[in-house]
């Protein structure tokens, strides 16, 4: 076998093969087509990509100096092709990760059973809401608490995301918390465990009905539609939906909740990558007939857009509160043969009036720049933005 010496590598010649290479390159190209079931459908560029992945994997299999892993290999090179996708919305999910997702989706969550916000200068959160029933309310954690810690790790010169990595984990284990609270800190130490996280919340301001809304999973319309039917035997004479910091979650469940507050019409379309133009859903006669006010943020984003953008389409809210995030694609989540998953961006969605907001965001109607505290969200005595929709409100019954 002959080799090359380059830069201090060794670079084979490619007339020779590794012993992984003794078989029939076409022998090994038509098992790797039947394997994935499109030996027939299967283009020139496929067969080649095909026969490059299996040439790579032998290589490093057979002359790699350590242990390799199939199944690490596999989940790196589906990664990688995914990340090259250069799509800020494409992720690769392995078995646990795609399951946490999945948990996630469905209003469950393995943790401490808290919402946060996330500092702009460190990766220190600030609890917003402690949830019933968890570990965090067992705790004695309140709204308001920094945590800055997780078993001793510093957030400082971490992001957020790594912060919540940290403290989020396996349902069963512990994980010990430093808390900043006003000037004083200690330490907690939490037992994570699965905690069913509500995300409509319903409170009544004199006659008008304020739902806070934090996420779009399979448990909001129900939820929304249990608080809305609520409000109104509570004698509701206006509504107020808060979507700040409502990053999204799933389209359907903002098409549920739309319909019910919306007259007969297309509520969403989508245009895919070829250009076809569909319908995704439509409102039936049955609509609710009040002022309505939606409250805003940057990050306010997707299915929360979409669905401040269908009222406002329909002339049934005014928003008030600061420019929203601007995404108005969707992405499509593909569960794997081996239970992982692949999510990427496959088409765009576009509200009623047809305007796609993608990279532009919504503009306010009443622009109030103005960042709420853990204490002063939805407070009526506190919350700028919530105070002036309900000025807005009592103005309009006049």
């Amino acid at each position: 076998m002959f080799f090359q010496e380059k830069g201090g590598t060794l670079v084979q010649r490619k007339e020779q093969r590794s012993k992984g290479f003794r078989i029939l390159p076409w022998a090994i190209l038509g098992v790797i087509a039947a394997a994935v079931g499109v030996t027939a459908a299967l283009h020139w560029e496929e067969v080649q990509f095909l026969w490059k992945l299996h040439e790579s994997y032998t290589l490093v299999e057979d002359c790699y100096l350590e242990e390799t892993s199939a199944d690490a290999l596999g989940d790196a090179a589906i990664d990688g092709m995914v990340q090259s996708l250069e799509d800020p919305y494409a992720a690769y999910f392995d078995e646990e990760s795609y399951q946490d997702r999945l948990e996630q989706q469905q209003g469950n969550m393995v943790g401490i059973g808290v919402a946060v916000y996330r500092s702009e200068d460190n990766g220190r959160l600030l609890i917003s809401e402690v949830y019933e029933d968890s570990p965090a309310e067992e705790a004695g954690l309140q709204s308001g608490d920094w945590v800055i810690a997780a078993d001793g790790t510093s957030f400082d010169a971490l992001t957020a995301d790594e912060s919540l990595a940290l403290v989020s984990g396996e349902s069963g284990t512990n994980v010990t918390l430093t808390i900043l609270r006003g000037e004083e800190t200690f330490e907690k130490t939490l037992t994570r465990a699965d905690v069913v996280v509500p995300s409509v919340r319903l409170e009544m301001i004199d006659n008008t009905a304020y739902l806070r809304i934090t996420t779009f999973n399979e448990r909001t319309a129900e939820e929304f539609s249990a608080s809305l039917q609520e409000a109104q035997e509570n004698g509701a004479e206006a509504l107020i939906f808060d979507l700040r910091s409502n990053t999204g979650g799933l389209l359907n469940a903002a098409f549920d909740m739309l319909d019910e507050l919306l007259p007969e019409g297309t509520l969403a379309t989508k245009v895919t990558k070829d250009q076809t133009e569909t319908v995704m859903a439509v409102s039936d006669a049955a609509c609710v007939d009040l002022p309505m006010v939606v409250l805003t943020d940057a990050y306010t984003a997707s299915a929360s857009e979409l669905f401040a953008a269908a009222l406002r389409d329909y002339d049934k809210a005014i928003l008030i509160g600061s420019k929203t995030y601007g995404k108005g694609v969707m992405q499509t989540t593909y569960t794997l043969s081996d239970d992982t998953g692949i999510k990427f961006t496959t088409a765009y969605f576009n509200p009623p009036s047809g305007e796609n907001f993608n990279g532009k965001g919504l503009t306010s109607d009443i622009s109030v720049e103005w960042t709420p505290t853990a204490e002063t969200l939805g407070d009526p005595e506190k919350d700028l933005v919530l105070q002036r929709a309900l000025e807005e409100l009592a103005a309009s019954e006049e």
